[in-house]
């Protein structure tokens, strides 16, 4: 959420559901990844003061929860509409904000506060993309090693002994390390590493 190009430890979740603090209707979260930190400012929640701020929210000022103590511990993004679905809608004049009642509550959109200087220099821009990316599986590493060979004919898809035993070494000892890379294990034939000498000067020169 604050890099491009970054890989994250990250955990799938699924079977979460969401409702509003004061609401009674459950919403079923698609699938969640989890992180160690949400880049979200706290003063940029709206609350009952800020509906409290413009004539046209005064209506639904008592309907905003109050501020929770609790850290921000979740997003909601486009792939969940049904939490994101406009059910009602105020608006104001041109450059006020407007409100949005959803399933989960009510939301206030735009610059909050009137009495800042809107002609100030601090933007926000908040876009949250994820990709996963899982564990390849021995056959994938198989295939991308084997792609630098070409020796094979299409029609020749038969599988030897030694593939077999490279295949299952694989499987059980593939490991992703904390930087993004993979560690694979190197296939001797023999059960037991061979003894070799400590060659790191020679490869660092």
């Amino acid at each position: 959420m604050t890099t491009t190009d970054t890989l994250n430890t990250s955990h799938k979740i699924r079977g979460l559901r969401v409702r509003g603090l004061q609401g009674e209707k459950y919403i079923q979260v698609p699938q969640a990844y989890t992180c160690d930190f949400i880049p979200v400012d706290r003063s940029y929640i709206p609350t009952k003061k800020t509906a409290l701020q413009w004539p046209h929210l005064k209506c639904i000022a008592y309907e905003m929860p109050p501020l929770q103590s609790c850290d921000i511990g979740m997003l909601i993004g486009y792939d969940c509409p049904s939490a994101l679905a406009p059910l009602e809608v105020i608006t104001g004049g041109d450059d006020e904000p407007f409100a949005q009642k959803t399933s989960i509550g009510w939301s206030i959109i735009g610059l909050c506060n009137p009495h800042l200087d809107r002609q100030g220099n601090q933007s926000f821009v908040h876009q949250v993309s994820v990709k996963e990316v899982l564990v390849p599986s021995a056959i994938d590493v198989l295939k991308l090693l084997e792609s630098d060979f070409n020796e094979r004919h299409p029609e020749d898809k038969h599988v030897s002994q030694e593939d077999i035993r490279f295949i299952r070494l694989l499987s059980d000892n593939v490991q992703q390390k904390e930087d993004g890379h993979y560690q694979l294990p190197l296939p001797f034939k023999s059960c037991s590493a061979p003894l070799l000498p400590n060659n790191k000067k020679l490869a660092m020169a």
